[in-house]
C-alpha cells in the first residue's frame, strides 16, 4: 500500500478521537486521525508523525495522519489499511496457508457476520472414514501400550491393514474459507498486543469465525502487526478479557490464527514476515 502525498509533521494534541492537531511546516494544522483507538502510547507531545495530503475541496481537513514514530520504531496506524496489506500479500504469494488460493474476493456476508474476505483454495481432504479408522488405530495403540498387550495390539493393527486399501484414498477438493483481518498497533518489550481497547464488534467477528468453522468452512484471522521488530503477538487480557477469552475458544474449535509484521516506511506499508501468537501465557 502506496500512499502518495507525505508530509512531515510534529505531533501536539488530539481534542478528540478523529481530530489531532499536527505542526506541519510551520503551522498548526487540524488533522483527521485515521485510527480512533486510544493510540495514548503513540501521540505523545512532540512526536514524529507523518501525513497524507488530500487536496480534495469537500473534505473538512486537508491532511490524514498515517504514521508515528515511537523511539526508532515507525509504526502505521491507519486502521483502513490492513485488510488492503493483507488481500495483496494473499494475492503476492507472501501468505504461506493461502498460497495456493483459486477466489479471493472482499466484504463477504456470512449469516449476521461481514467479514473482510471469503477465499477458496485447491486442497487435500481427507477421507472422513480413513480419518475415523487413523484415530481408532492411535486410541489402540496407547490403550495396548498401557496395558502392556503389545501382541494384542499388533492383531488389531493387522487386522485393520491399510488404510488407503480399507476406505479409499484421500481427494482433492475446494476448501472455502472466511478471512477476517485486525490491524495492531499496540507493542510493549517488543510484544505485540491487541486490543488497545475493549472491542464488541471484534467478539462478534471472532464467534462468527468460530460458527463458520462448526459449517464447515475454514476460518483464518490474521493479525496484521502494523510495525516491525516485534517477537511475537498476544492477547492484551488486561484491557479486554472477553476477546481473550475468545482468541482461546475460536483456537480450540479450530479456527486458524495468524500474525504477520509489516514493513512500514514514511510512504508504504507492506506485509512482511510471520510472528508467532501466542494465547496462553
Amino acid at each position: 500500500m502506496k500512499y502518495q502525498h507525505i508530509c512531515e509533521g510534529r505531533f501536539i494534541e488530539r481534542p478528540n478521537r478523529f481530530i489531532a492537531i499536527v505542526e506541519i511546516e510551520g503551522a498548526c494544522e487540524k488533522v483527521h486521525v485515521m485510527n480512533t483507538g486510544r493510540c495514548k502510547e503513540l501521540l505523545t507531545p512532540n512526536a514524529s508523525v507523518y501525513v497524507n495530503k488530500n487536496d480534495n475541496p469537500s473534505r473538512k481537513t486537508k491532511y490524514s495522519l498515517i504514521s508515528v514514530y515511537k523511539g526508532d520504531t515507525l509504526i502505521n496506524m491507519d486502521s483502513q489499511v490492513p485488510n488492503r496489506v493483507v488481500y495483496d500479500g494473499i494475492m503476492n504469494g507472501q501468505v504461506e496457508l493461502l498460497k495456493n488460493v483459486t477466489l479471493l474476493q472482499r466484504e463477504k456476508t456470512y449469516k449476521d457476520s461481514r467479514f473482510d474476505m471469503y477465499f477458496e483454495q485447491v486442497g487435500k481432504q481427507e477421507n472422513p472414514v480413513k480419518q475415523e479408522r487413523k484415530e481408532e488405530q492411535e486410541e489402540e495403540q496407547r490403550e495396548g501400550q498401557k496395558n502392556s498387550q503389545s501382541q494384542e495390539n499388533q492383531a488389531s493393527q493387522g487386522c485393520l491393514g491399510n488404510i488407503d486399501e480399507v476406505v479409499g484414498q484421500d481427494t482433492i477438493g475446494i476448501n472455502k474459507g472466511y478471512i477476517e483481518v485486525k490491524g495492531v498497533t499496540l507493542e510493549e518489550n517488543g510484544v505485540a498486543l491487541f486490543p488497545d481497547a475493549p472491542t464488541v464488534r471484534g467478539v462478534k467477528h471472532i464467534h462468527g469465525l468460530i460458527d463458520a468453522v462448526n459449517n464447515g468452512y475454514m476460518g483464518v484471522l490474521i493479525l496484521l502487526i502494523q510495525m516491525e521488530g516485534v517477537t511475537c503477538f498476544k492477547p492484551n487480557r488486561v484491557t479486554d478479557p472477553k476477546l481473550s477469552h475468545a482468541l482461546t475458544e475460536a483456537k480450540e474449535a479450530g479456527v486458524i490464527i495468524l500474525a504477520y509484521d509489516s514493513v512500514v516506511t514514511r510512504d508504504e506499508i507492506v506485509i512482511g514476515k510471520e510472528v508467532p501468537v501466542i494465547l496462553y501465557s
